[in-house]
């Protein structure tokens, strides 16, 4: 899971771009494009992109905890 803990929230702005929020929770930005359609995740379309508001964003991680990604067979680290 992303731990939210260490996440200093008060360094980022009130808008998250979708690469800052794939940044955080350990995913690409085409997942969470779908996270927004399928999960649920809050976003705001600003300008033809979509923008996560930082507080709602806390919020949502809070409730819906995303686990690490399974490292595949024969992948190099």
């Amino acid at each position: 899971m992303t731990d939210i803990q260490n996440i200093n929230w008060n360094s980022m702005p009130a808008f998250l771009s979708i690469r800052e929020v794939a940044a955080i929770i350990d995913r690409t930005p085409a997942t969470v494009h779908k996270m927004i359609k399928t999960a649920g995740l809050p976003a705001t379309l600003i300008i033809k992109r979509y923008k996560v508001p930082k507080r709602e964003f806390r919020a949502w991680l809070e409730k819906h905890p995303v686990r690490p990604h399974k490292k595949k067979k024969g992948t190099i680290q």
